[in-house]
Order: C-alpha cells, then structure tokens, then sequence
C-alpha cells in the first residue's frame, strides 16, 4: 500500500493524522500483517511518479498486490466509511 503525499499539501497532513489516529486503520493492519506500508513523498520521488502518471491528485492511495495496482483512492475521505472498507473490498477481491 502506497500513500503519495506532499509536505505542502493540508490533506495530505488531515490524511497523515487519519492513518495515525485510526483504531479502525489499526485493526485493519493487524487483519492484514502482510501489508508493506509506503509514504511517498511525490516532490522528493520523481522516478516513481514518472511510473505513476494516474497520480493527478494527492494525496492518493494506492493498493498492489504482486505489485499490479488494483486500487486508488484520491483525496482525503473518512478513515472509518470509506478508506478502510474499500481497501477491505480490494484486499478480498485480490486474493
């Protein structure tokens, strides 16, 4: 899982705080132990962003598996109704 991000960026900060806080973030880790958690920052990354050109908008989530993208989220949303249940819905399509 890959969040793209900018120091510069307020949601990203609102999302950065939201990945920290969440209990319900946190209980999906722990469900999900195999999960590799990245933050990439896409000022400092331009090697990856040049691989990435459908990252228009952050900060954006990204989940991979076998490193194939299978789904992104943009913007800053709730942690609880909508981040977590999709990625639920990605990690479970994905196996």
């Amino acid at each position: 899982m890959a969040v793209f991000w900018a120091s510069w960026c307020n949601p990203c900060k609102r999302l950065r705080d939201q990945f920290n806080a969440s209990s319900t973030f946190e209980e999906f880790i722990e469900r999900h132990q195999d999960v590799k958690r990245y933050a990439i920052n896409v000022d400092e990354c331009e090697e990856i962003m040049r691989d990435y050109k459908k990252i228009t908008v952050i900060p954006a989530t990204m989940v991979f598996v076998n490193g194939n993208p299978v789904y992104t989220e943009f913007g800053c949303k709730s942690m609880s109704r909508a981040i977590v249940p999709s990625l639920e819905r990605a990690f479970s399509q994905a196996k």
